[in-house]
């Protein structure tokens, strides 16, 4: 039988393993465009009424990294300086990483629209644009290779929260859908014709184009013949890109093909 295809939106979510102090820092990815933040934040969780938890991910090879996470909150943009914290792969490598909780704690509650990466320290240091992957109240709206949400929800109730600094001032861009994920446009789906059957899911990178600049394979059929199949169709498919701040942003998605007998 032919293969059937599933697409399912997703964000990033965050992570596992404890490492030693000797992990590199994230080497750039060699599909990422030249100005785009190479982390992300991969999930966000809410231990106290004015305490967030933030986690980050990154599409390059697990490592440590320095830079700045900017939130934001419809009236202002608080701009917090992390170091040295362990960023693993979002799809594991073989040397994964436990993602260290950045946890800020506010004065006064409030409504977290976003959460980014908006500058990084070196090797090319200074501002760049973010992958995107958006806060959700209710928790994580991602899924992970590498830990579960509340494990690292419980490792962030147990980190000493930094204080939120001042907020920058900032005035949302009036749109529509100012901040959305990924979706589909035209998806290939692929004939093959196959003794096999399984699910492939593709983890597909998006540029601000809709096309797929990166495609991993997240969860194996157990056959890579399969799962070559489902990586070209999903580098071949169109998608919407993902937007911040109502401009088009690099942005991930969760893409799935299943093949029956």
């Amino acid at each position: 039988m032919f293969a059937m295809l599933r697409c399912v939106v997703t964000a990033l979510a965050v992570v596992a393993a404890t490492v030693g102090a000797t992990a590199p820092a994230p080497a750039p990815s060699s599909e990422a465009p030249l100005g785009w933040c190479d982390v992300a934040v991969g999930v966000a969780t809410a231990p106290g009424p004015t305490t967030y938890a933030f986690g980050l991910t990154t599409p390059a090879p697990s490592g440590r990294a320095s830079g700045t996470l900017s939130i934001f909150t419809g009236t202002g943009r608080y701009d917090v300086r992390f170091t040295d914290v362990v960023v693993p792969h979002v799809l594991g490598d073989g040397n994964d990483h436990s993602a260290t909780p950045i946890v800020v704690r506010f004065e006064r509650p409030v409504f977290v629209q976003a959460a980014v990466i908006t500058a990084l320290d070196g090797p090319t240091s200074g501002a760049c644009k973010p992958f995107y992957s958006p806060y959700s109240r209710s928790g994580s709206i991602g899924w992970t290779r590498i830990e579960p949400l509340a494990a690292f929800a419980q490792r962030a109730a147990g980190t000493v929260p930094v204080r939120a600094p001042v907020p920058v001032p900032y005035a949302a861009v009036i749109c529509e859908v100012p901040y959305s994920q990924a979706s589909t446009l035209r998806a290939l789906e692929p004939h093959f014709d196959t003794k096999w059957s399984g699910d492939t899911t593709v983890l597909v990178t998006v540029d601000v184009d809709g096309r797929a600049m990166d495609a991993q394979v997240d969860t194996s059929s157990g056959h890579s013949e399969l799962d070559a199949v489902a990586v070209d169709a999903a580098r071949r498919s169109l998608f919407k890109p993902a937007t911040f701040d109502c401009a088009p942003v690099v942005g991930t998605y969760r893409f799935i093909v299943t093949f029956d007998r």
